[in-house]
């Protein structure tokens, strides 16, 4: 079985030192995206090699070195079956295990990535993928705060939720109700997201909290 690929917070493979940024890009992108067409991929990465074409090759030659279950490539096209900590994320995320997310979100998609000869395609596509992963797990949190019976399990859970480091600024419905949990239990973070929405031009208030979804059913015991 291939090594896990990492992309969370760094972009290596577990148990391997081939650090190659180039190459390991590739592994990322195949697995997120899934089997691509060679050709696509060759212009994709190199579009201002002479021969964006062998280059893509050298790359699959150097993974393949570095193990030979890395990447297979036919002539029309590349695909990778090694595992990823951002498949797993997203899978975390659908069970709610939000733990288990947090466990295995390290920092943003490919934060440490230095390469600064990307086409402008490719870019959009890391900031896109960044953005997405970060904004699902700012949004689970908020879900599983929405859904908690106790204010100050609902405040920690807001506060980690505008913790999340890569993500698009928040909306208004989201800063609006993070702030009421987080201001409810006096949470210090209160301070930080009213200032983040002051700053967005949204003034917040600090009303009483949400009551849980059984607080108001009279035929409710506990």
């Amino acid at each position: 079985m291939p090594p896990r690929l990492f992309t969370l917070g760094q972009l290596s493979l577990a148990g391997s030192d081939f650090r190659r940024e180039k190459p390991l890009l590739l592994l990322a992108y195949l697995c997120v995206q899934g089997p691509q067409v060679r050709r696509n991929v060759a212009r994709l990465f190199w579009p201002g090699a002479a021969d964006p074409m062998n280059s893509l090759s050298v790359a699959v030659a150097q993974l393949r070195r570095a193990a030979p279950d890395l990447i297979e490539a036919s002539e029309t096209q590349v695909l990778t079956r090694l595992t990823d900590d951002a498949a797993a994320f997203r899978s975390a995320l659908q069970r709610a295990e939000l733990e288990v997310a947090g466990a295995l979100y390290r920092g943003p998609f490919l934060a440490t990535l230095t390469l600064g000869d990307l086409s402008e395609e490719l870019e959009e596509w890391i900031m896109t993928t960044r953005e997405g992963l970060a904004d699902a797990y700012r949004s689970a949190l908020l879900t599983a705060a929405r859904g908690s019976a106790e204010a100050q399990a609902a405040a920690e859970l807001s506060a980690r939720a505008f913790r999340v480091i890569g993500t698009t600024p928040p909306l208004p419905e989201q800063l609006r109700e993070g702030y009421r949990w987080l201001s409810a239990a006096q949470h210090p973070d209160a301070e930080r997201v009213r200032q983040e929405a002051q700053e967005l031009g949204l003034k917040l208030a600090a009303p009483n909290p949400p009551r849980p979804c059984w607080a108001g059913n009279a035929n409710w015991r506990g």
